[in-house]
């Protein structure tokens, strides 16, 4: 990632030049506290004139309107103005809960035992995100899930679930932490069959300058 950022700076500057000035960049909240403030903080050291203005947040930013040069995103980019190139195509989400939670409720081995779980529901553009898609013998299917809490903060649903308040569907990116540390643990036999892939975007009519990574 750090360097996508130089190879897009490398665009805009001449060899003379000095980086220098404000980047403001955008970033979902659970992936800037766990994955990317390291980063950026790397990245600022190889541009000590440069400042940044970090936004973490949930709500999707608008890098057309919103005061951003850089942001973060998930999905696929399905805008056209948009170029988009791959950054992290392996990145995947995952089930996951705490050993707790597993121990007393179980993993689920079936779609049908899923929905027998307390999902953890991220609310996603101001809906529910309760239409998980997964691979069961690599076939990729949707479950509907239910649950006793929904929030549009991605952390409080990774905090809910490292509590063993129930069963997450996250990004591989946000918990990898958490999974190496042993907080929590994924369902090995339900994979994320929904691709979580980052692409570098530009809009090249009206914002050359502007960018965003699609995760």
């Amino acid at each position: 990632m750090l360097d996508t950022l130089e190879a897009g700076l490398q665009k805009i500057q001449t060899p003379d030049d000095e980086v220098r000035g404000m980047l403001q960049i955008a970033v979902p909240s659970d992936l800037g506290r766990n994955l990317l403030l390291t980063l950026f903080r790397d990245f600022r050291q190889r541009h000590p004139a440069l400042r940044l203005r970090l936004l973490f947040s949930d709500q999707l930013t608008d890098v057309f309107k919103d005061p951003v040069d850089v942001a973060f995103r998930y999905g696929n980019n399905d805008d056209a103005s948009f170029i988009s190139l791959p950054v992290a195509p392996e990145n995947r989400r995952v089930l996951v809960a705490s050993p707790e939670w597993i121990a007393r409720h179980g993993e689920p081995q079936t779609l049908e035992e899923l929905s027998q779980h307390n999902a953890l529901i991220y609310i996603l553009r101001g809906r529910p995100f309760d239409r998980w898609s997964l691979s069961l013998d690599g076939v990729v299917q949707q479950q509907k899930v239910s649950g006793t809490v929904m929030s549009d903060d991605a952390e409080v649903i990774r905090r809910l679930a490292i509590a063993g308040e129930g069963i997450a569907y996250k990004s591989m990116l946000d918990v990898s932490d958490d999974l190496r540390a042993g907080r929590l643990r994924p369902a090995a036999a339900l994979s994320g069959g929904c691709g979580a892939v980052e692409s570098d975007l530009s809009a090249p009519q009206t914002a050359l300058c502007r960018g965003a990574f699609v995760i």
